[in-house]
Formats: C-alpha cells, sequence, structure tokens
C-alpha cells in the first residue's frame, strides 16, 4: 500500500470507529478521492465513509437527494459510526428520524445492515441487507474508484459517471489536468 493508503485506513479505523477496518470490504477500497462534479450528488460528499454513503443511498433508492441530505445530517449527527449506532441506537429511534421521508420500514434495514458492515464476510455491500444495485455500484464508484467498471442504472449516478468518465485524463488517469471543449 501506498503512503496516502496507509494514511487513509489508519484515519477511518480511527475517526469512522470502524474496528474492522482491515475486513474483506477493505481491502478491496482503493485510495481514491472522486472528483466533484457540477451535478452535487450525495454520495459525491460521502466517499470517505462508505458505511454513511450506503445508508444514504438505502434512502435514496426511494427519494430525492433534496429530500434526503436534511434527514441523514440528523441522522449522522447523532450517529456518527456504526459501531454508535449498534451501542446507542435502535430500529425505532432510526424510525423517528427517517419518517419525514415516509421510509420508516426501512430503519430496521438500516439497524441490521451496519451491523452486517461491521463484520469481515462481505467485499462489496449488495451483500448486505437492503442495499441493491444503486447502493453497490455508488460504493463501487466512490469508495473503491471502480467507475470504469460499474454500468450504473440510476439516473443520478449516470450522470456523474458520464462526467467522470468524460473529464478523466485519458494521458495519466487523474482530473486534475481535464477540461472538455
Amino acid at each position: 500500500m501506498s503512503r496516502e493508503e496507509i494514511e487513509f485506513h489508519e484515519w477511518a479505523e480511527k475517526e469512522l470507529g470502524y474496528e474492522n477496518y482491515g475486513a474483506k470490504h477493505s481491502t478491496n477500497r482503493k485510495y481514491f478521492v472522486p472528483p466533484v462534479s457540477p451535478h452535487h450528488i450525495v454520495q459525491e460528499y460521502l466517499f470517505h465513509d462508505p458505511w454513511k454513503m450506503t445508508i444514504a443511498c438505502v434512502l435514496l433508492n426511494r427519494t430525492t437527494g433534496r429530500a434526503v441530505r436534511h434527514v441523514i445530517y440528523k441522522l449522522f449527527q447523532k450517529y456518527k459510526t456504526p459501531k454508535m449506532m449498534l451501542e446507542n441506537g435502535s430500529p425505532a429511534e432510526i424510525a423517528k428520524i427517517i419518517q419525514p421521508l415516509g421510509l420508516v420500514k426501512r430503519s430496521e434495514y438500516i439497524y441490521k445492515m451496519t451491523s452486517q458492515f461491521l463484520e469481515d464476510s462481505w467485499k462489496y455491500p449488495m451483500e448486505l441487507l437492503g442495499v441493491g444495485k444503486y447502493g453497490n455500484d455508488a460504493y463501487r464508484i466512490f469508495a473503491c474508484g471502480e467507475y470504469r467498471e460499474v454500468t450504473p442504472e440510476d439516473h443520478a449516478l449516470n450522470k456523474y459517471h458520464e462526467w467522470v468518465s468524460l473529464h478523466r485524463c485519458r494521458s495519466n488517469n487523474t482530473f486534475e489536468c481535464c477540461s472538455v471543449s
């Protein structure tokens, strides 16, 4: 691993509360900072914390980014890490927070998915309860940098995917020097 990757993993262990950050799903992640697009989709701002991004995707699957932003802010203010959610939260408490979205039943999925997230038995979030293709594609694009290997079906992910594919420098695979005429 590069120095940046080691620093990223050390930061994630300390700041995000992942005791099992060396788990199978973590070793699949590359040091990748996705560029911010003009689309400003939620995942662009949560890429550094795959747990938060995955929960956002569970909620975004049935609502808009505009509606979800306020709710996830409250949810993540209360539960900053997966461990905090499991130790101090419950599906009923989560349901109270996400109720404005009309997705109260998803609170059970979120709580159980959080428990599964900390286990060492998964590689991609599609293997977790309540996470489908959309959440899996977002994880692969934003947390793993696998945007070239993913064909998203969601309209917002498609916009980002098209944008990032157009703006990637073909010569050195970076984003800094790119400009599209």
